[in-house]
């Protein structure tokens, strides 16, 4: 029987969507639907987690509206309600609600079997990310009140992005909008790393507290790190737990051993490791390092004289020595395992500058001083230099009166009085 009173429906996003999957294009006005057309709705429904809700009948309670209240469970309207605004977050990222709809009708494929609905991967994953955006939005409400919702939106979103690792990142200003505390231009690098982190989707990041709760431990598990190289105590204090709270979980065991020893060294101390900059550099160096060392090809740099500082090893003063000791990691696997400990990286770099020492010194005066031995010239990673019988005319020439080795430069001059009587040697053969 005809119906006299008015049919009121409802139409939003998800009717829209329904219209188009059922082979509607868009600006197109049917003048009838046939039932399949109209089971749209209900896959729609299905789809966005709304099963037996009538999308074109029941009224929508918004979550801005006062009625709305998660606490004691969502009745239909207000499960639309939120629907409806997971496809709002989403239309701020897309620009408008248009452009949205189009989207998802792309990213929406149909079963050939019993013409249900799924969303592509790409698409869930938006969906569940503007879910934690509206999470967090909520959990934020307090702190946000009073402020541009503009502002606030993109605050929320770049959360999420950086969980993700989208760029642009959350920068630090809208983080303390948001009410987060700790972050500040010491530690927002590091609530990138730990954000990054987290689950794609942003659910591990949807509340206030457990942004804070990342921050916290990264703080706390810095402070430990500073007081434990102050003590030296880094082998025994610093555990897998603190390196994991600052986001370097992955780094291994034997990298974290290996950097105790560095840490627990006299000369360093809480100043070097006291702020996330700091820390972060340090453990770069000694990424870097120990990949040089492996494969130079595979290392963003050569190891310079200032990463060597930084890592608390002495003596490394000139570029020459920063030469003579890279050469002599990347191509001895006998010297290569010091850099495994602290204290066998630093007897390397004494004992190479003893060998330039002992050179200079016996240039000045062979009669006070012990002659250089063919182990000493090897230090200094001299080529052409191979037996003991060489090694012992270069030390006859060194003691010439006439020839003397700056201090501040033995391998190169040492290095050309090598090259200089071999080719003597050559001439006289010819």
């Amino acid at each position: 029987a005809p119906e006299l009173a008015p049919i009121e429906l409802v139409v939003s996003p998800l009717t829209e969507l329904a219209v188009r999957k059922a082979g509607i294009e868009q600006d197109e006005v049917p003048t009838s639907l046939s039932e399949d057309q109209v089971l749209y709705n209900d896959r729609v429904a299905d789809l966005f987690g709304l099963s037996g809700i009538d999308i074109a009948r029941t009224p929508v309670t918004t979550t801005l509206d006062a009625e709305y209240d998660e606490a004691d469970g969502l009745d239909g309207s207000e499960a639309y309600g939120r629907a409806l605004a997971q496809l709002s977050v989403r239309d701020a990222s897309t620009g408008s609600v248009r452009v949205t709809i189009e989207e998802l009708v792309a990213q929406i494929t149909e079963d050939p079997d019993d013409n249900s609905l799924s969303l592509s991967s790409a698409a869930a994953l938006s969906l569940d990310q503007a879910t934690n955006v509206l999470d967090l939005m909520q959990d934020t409400d307090e702190a946000t009140s009073g402020t541009d919702p503009v502002l606030v939106a993109q605050a929320l979103q770049a959360v999420i992005r950086t969980a993700a690792g989208e760029e642009p990142f959350v920068r630090e200003d809208q983080l303390v909008l948001l009410g987060v505390q700790g972050v500040d231009t010491n530690t927002i690098a590091l609530a990138h790393r730990l954000l990054q982190q987290t689950s794609d989707d942003g659910s591990d990041v949807d509340s206030r507290d457990k942004i804070d709760g990342l921050l916290s431990d990264a703080l706390t598990a810095l402070s430990t790190f500073a007081s434990a190289t102050e003590a030296n105590t880094a082998a025994q204090d610093v555990t897998h737990e603190h390196y994991a709270a600052l986001g370097y979980g992955d780094l291994g065991s034997a990298f974290e051993a290996s950097f105790a020893t560095f840490l627990d060294r006299a000369s360093l101390g809480s100043a070097d490791v006291n702020a996330v900059t700091k820390l972060e550099g340090l453990i770069e160096s000694y990424q870097n390092l120990r990949a040089y060392v492996v494969d130079p090809s595979s290392a963003a740099r050569v190891p310079s004289l200032e990463d060597y500082s930084k890592l608390g090893i002495l003596g490394v003063s000139d570029a020459n020595l920063g030469a003579m000791l890279n050469d002599a990691l990347s191509t001895d696997f006998t010297l290569a395992v010091a850099v495994i400990d602290a204290e066998q990286l630093q007897s390397l770099v004494d004992d190479f500058n003893a060998a330039m020492d002992l050179i200079h010194l016996y240039s000045m005066d062979p009669e006070a001083n012990p002659a250089p031995s063919l182990a000493d010239y090897q230090k200094l990673r001299l080529t052409g230099l191979t037996d003991e019988a060489f090694a012992a005319s270069v030390t006859s020439v060194l003691a010439d009166s006439d020839v003397v080795i700056a201090a501040d430069d033995v391998r190169n001059q040492t290095q050309a009085l090598v090259d200089a009587y071999t080719n003597l040697l050559d001439f006289a053969a010819a």
